[in-house]
């Protein structure tokens, strides 16, 4: 609605009294036309949400699924080579963003360090209810994709309570506990955000919820032609009464996982088949940028040629690397 067709009340009444009276917070109205329910927006119902069990406790249960280590950096760059992406990039985010304007108080828990995950493909709407649908990952029913999509994705919970990404033209945030969000439900524990052209009032309202994601040359003002995750990392506070994972996470963690797996990331790159690039990164406290790791392929050529030196210490000298790539084609 325009600003000009609402009635506001007097300043002296208090929200408490104006809540009792019925009266909706301009806070409330903007989200209700700005964002919607995560399945309601997919025509997704409850039941092919896959929640008749606790959501929380599903998930604790998948995290038993995946250990927690440098595997669940690969989740994510197995994920991203499904889809034909040739850039991802692991980010420490160390900032501490204001909590001031905000979808809601809770939510000042996505405000402080996160892991961050890009990659330079995009979602695609099939993409978009398989990230959704908890343990019914449409990749589980096709052996020619690297990942496991559907259950891969919610290693995160290995770090985070409150995942979130940004993707084309939609920003979703998951609260599986249905506390962090406004309007989160039981049936709907997410929020499905558009931007882009006209669909600025929500991000104009709250600048400080949507700052952490302008990243890697997201501004939530056009299409944003990239995927970027963000898992605020779980705090000691939220890990107290998390039913997912009972213990922090906490930055050290973040770190030491970057070192083991920088350590196989050239190798990892020789058994992929798009992801030529693959980049660890750390954003200090002050906002300065650090490199990490960076390993990359030129061309297939180079990634056949890895592979036949890595798979020839295995097997000895008995292959030339001409039959060697012959075999491969």
């Amino acid at each position: 609605q325009d600003e000009e067709k609402r009635i506001l009340v007097n300043p002296k009444i208090s929200n408490a009294v104006a809540g009792r009276l019925g009266v909706r917070s301009l806070r409330t109205e903007l989200i209700r036309s700005s964002a919607k329910g995560l399945n309601s927006s997919l025509g997704l119902s409850t039941e092919s949400f896959g929640q008749r069990e606790s959501l929380t406790q599903r998930l604790k249960n998948i995290l038993q699924l995946y250990a927690e280590g440098p595997g669940t950096l690969f989740e994510f760059v197995q994920n991203a080579d499904d889809a034909k992406a040739k850039k991802v990039v692991f980010l420490l985010d160390m900032q501490k963003y204001k909590e001031k304007a905000l979808l809601a108080p809770s939510v000042r828990y996505s405000q402080g360090p996160a892991l961050v995950v890009y990659n330079d493909a995009v979602f695609t709407d099939r993409d978009m209810i398989a990230i959704s649908r908890i343990g019914q990952g449409s990749k589980l029913a096709n052996m020619s994709k690297t990942g496991r999509f559907g259950l891969g994705f919610n290693s995160c919970y290995h770090f985070t309570d409150i995942p979130s990404f940004v993707s084309r033209t939609s920003l979703v945030m998951f609260d599986p506990h249905v506390e962090y969000l406004p309007g989160a439900t039981a049936g709907d524990p997410g929020l499905l955000i558009k931007f882009g052209e006209g669909k600025q009032d929500i991000l104009k309202a709250f600048p400080d919820q949507f700052e952490p994601y302008l990243l890697f040359g997201c501004t939530l003002k056009s299409e944003f032609d990239g995927t970027l995750f963000r898992f605020p990392l779980r705090s000691e506070e939220m890990a107290k009464k998390s039913g997912i994972k009972s213990t922090a996470c906490t930055p050290s963690q973040i770190l030491s996982l970057f070192k083991a797996f920088s350590e196989s990331a050239q190798r990892c790159l020789l058994f992929l088949r798009h992801i030529c690039t693959l980049q660890v990164k750390v954003r200090t406290p002050e906002g300065k940028i650090l490199n990490l790791c960076d390993v990359g392929l030129r061309d297939e050529k180079e990634r056949a040629k890895g592979v036949w030196h890595t798979v020839r210490q295995k097997i000895g000298r008995g292959v030339s690397q001409r039959e060697f790539v012959q075999r491969l084609g």
